[in-house]
């Protein structure tokens, strides 16, 4: 199994669940991602000056990565929003995160049961983002921003 697909097959599983409730009629919509929010809560992430040192740490930071790199290819939300995420929001970015925490949190190619509970978290996070919740949204992306640099 590639190191890519072995990211994500978890991930599949519990998305399965979150994107038809995602795909919801637009009766039901909610207000959508607030974008502006999602970016300053980065930065705010990227400047605390806190930096993933635990092996726990870690394993959420590739959780988050990897839950973020299997929702940008569910057209979840427009190519335009992702871009104005920034850069470190294209796929390949987000990919390479993700597989770096992971090495560095010492997951091998069959994610353990922690790593599956931080991925349940962001894409419990990454679900209220698309639906516009202000607090999801800001843990989602302060704890990415944290997570934006590995450690050398």
């Amino acid at each position: 199994m590639s190191c890519k697909s072995a990211l994500t097959s978890g991930i599949a599983a519990m998305a399965a669940f979150a994107v038809p409730m995602l795909a919801a009629p637009a009766a039901f919509a909610q207000p959508g991602p607030d974008l502006a929010l999602a970016q300053q809560a980065y930065e705010t992430g990227k400047t605390s000056g806190i930096t993933p040192q635990t092996t726990g740490e870690k394993r959420m930071c590739a959780a988050y990565w990897d839950v973020m790199h299997f929702m940008r290819g569910r057209d979840l939300l427009p190519e335009a929003s992702w871009q104005q995420l920034g850069p470190d929001f294209k796929a390949d970015a987000m990919l390479i995160r993700s597989i770096g925490f992971a090495r560095d949190a010492g997951e091998g190619d069959q994610r353990s049961e922690k790593f599956k509970s931080a991925a349940d978290a962001a894409l419990e996070r990454f679900t209220g983002f698309v639906e516009g919740d202000a607090g999801k949204t800001r843990m989602l992306f302060e704890n990415l921003g944290v997570c934006h640099q590995r450690q050398g």
